[in-house]
């Protein structure tokens, strides 16, 4: 439980700002494709770097792959639109491409949902995916 929870009858849970952070941050790992195991681990085991270091220092391209595939499936517009943005202005559209959106297609196509949300969530990630390499000139 986090630190700064309480619960009063009828008033639901209270988060100190602390809580918030770590709430974010794991929110963050996991969009960024940690599990949550992994994600609560780097938290532990960094709990006096700043976020930025810690995202940095977790995102390997494979669970780049992994989060915007997770991303789309929870039709989560905002994080696919940040997260392909800053890989194609960090590397540009093509190796954004090979290495983390073929990836999350084939991760989509061999997960084991019914074929309606893995269609629906193709069509999320090739949305965003248009929107994003429609603004690179």
């Amino acid at each position: 439980m986090l630190a700064g929870t309480t619960s009063s009858a009828g008033f639901g849970a209270r988060y100190t700002p602390q809580d918030v952070a770590v709430l974010t941050m794991m929110a963050q790992l996991t969009a960024r494709g940690l599990s949550a195991a992994e994600a609560a681990l780097q938290l532990v085991d960094r709990r006096q770097c700043r976020p930025s270091t810690i995202l940095a220092a977790t995102t390997t391209p494979q669970s780049a792959a992994r989060g915007i595939a997770r991303a789309a499936r929870r039709m989560d517009v905002l994080t696919l639109r940040e997260t392909l943005t800053a890989a194609v202005t960090a590397h540009g559209v093509v190796h954004t491409w090979h290495t983390l959106v073929e990836p999350a297609f084939i991760l989509i196509s061999r997960a084991r949902y019914s074929e309606a949300r893995r269609a629906l969530t193709r069509r999320v990630l090739a949305r965003c995916l248009s929107e994003v390499f429609a603004t690179v000139p």
